[in-house]
Parts: C-alpha cells; sequence; structure tokens
C-alpha cells in the first residue's frame, strides 16, 4: 500500500511538471495618450458610482490610490517610512505609509489653501 501511494505521488508530481509548449503571449498594446485619457476618466466614472471614502483605501495598496490621483505631488520618504501629497484643482490627499510594505496607513484630506473646509475625498476627482 505504501509503495502504491509512493508511485502515485511521484507520478502527480512528475505529471503536474510537463506543461504545454504553446507560443507565448502577445505583448499588450502599447498605452496612447487616447488610452490613458479614456483610462483616467474612466476611473473618475468609477469613483463617483462608488462614492469613496477614506476608509476604503486603509490597509490597501498606494497603487490603488494612484490609479484616482495618478502620481504623487509630493513625496518624502524616511527609514521605512514614506509620505505622499496628491494635488487636485479642489483639495491635496495626504498619505502615510510605514512599514516599507506600500499599503495605505492613514489618508487625510484637505483644502488647497490653510484655512479652507476639509472636502470630501470623492470631491478631489
Amino acid at each position: 500500500m505504501l509503495r502504491f501511494s509512493c508511485f502515485s505521488v511521484g507520478a502527480f508530481f512528475l505529471l503536474a511538471g510537463c506543461t504545454s509548449s504553446s507560443a507565448p503571449p502577445e505583448p499588450a498594446a502599447p498605452e496612447t495618450a487616447e488610452s490613458a485619457t479614456f483610462s483616467a476618466l474612466g476611473n473618475v466614472y468609477q469613483a463617483e458610482a462608488l462614492d469613496l471614502v477614506e476608509a476604503d483605501f486603509i490597509g490597501q495598496p498606494v497603487f490603488r490610490l494612484e490609479t484616482f490621483f495618478g502620481d504623487p505631488t509630493f513625496v518624502r520618504s524616511e527609514g521605512v517610512g514614506e509620505f505622499r501629497r496628491h494635488d487636485t484643482d479642489t483639495c491635496r490627499v495626504y498619505v502615510l505609509m510605514t512599514g516599507g510594505t506600500g499599503v495605505v496607513d492613514r489618508l487625510t484630506v484637505g483644502g488647497v489653501m490653510a484655512g479652507d473646509a476639509s472636502p470630501r475625498l470623492r470631491d478631489c476627482l
């Protein structure tokens, strides 16, 4: 019985190592200015439909936030922590990441000028 079990496990790993020799997939088409604009507009419409709030990004990878706000306007790294600021026409989004994981730990939305009322996150899009 033990011999049969060992044979079955060995055969399984032997067959699992076999793969088909199909051609590699075609590379994705390069992004054009038109497709980048369409993608950015799609993110805005998606954000309006979701009615995003700050808590939606806490614990998420920072690239998810960047799909809505683009590259940060300001980045400051200290040790394994990182502070990022995303500026829009209507507000500033402040992001804090600690531990070097690339995950959003804290997110705050503020006005463009000191003393301005803090807008909602979805109003920044």
